[in-house]
């Protein structure tokens, strides 16, 4: 296979993860809601470490495994702010 071939592909991943995405956030300012109506506060490092170690599996060696770390940490700050 060539590059095209691979970035048709990539294309298609991009367009799953961009809708999975927008579901997630959707459901982490719902989160957000019931934390403020609740007063919970908006981090939750216990359940953060819990997700990474579930999504880190996916990874198929260390250096996926590391950057699947990293984006999920990106993902929390971002959905933080959005629950605040």
């Amino acid at each position: 296979m060539g590059i095209e071939d691979y970035r048709n592909i990539i294309d298609t991943i991009d367009a799953n993860i961009g809708a999975l995405l927008n579901e997630r956030l959707n459901a982490c300012r719902e989160i957000g809601k019931l934390k403020k109506e609740n007063n919970i506060p908006v981090a939750d490092e216990s359940r953060e470490k819990e997700v990474i170690e579930k999504v880190v599996l996916a990874g198929e060696d260390d250096i996926n495994k590391k950057a699947i770390c990293n984006i999920y940490k990106k993902i929390f700050e971002e959905t933080k702010g959005l629950q605040k």
